[in-house]
């Protein structure tokens, strides 16, 4: 039982995770576009 419940917490993170990476994607090539250094205010 606890294997599922940690199987389904890694899953819940790792799709926040790549929500968060890609929306971070997306402001950079966004960002790219404007010719603004918004991934350097985001590290």
């Amino acid at each position: 039982m606890n294997a599922i419940i940690n199987f389904r917490m890694v899953f819940i993170n790792f799709k926040e995770n790549f929500k968060t990476s890609t929306a971070r994607m997306t402001r950079i090539v966004s960002s790219k576009k404007d010719k603004l250094p918004i991934e350097m205010i985001l590290l």
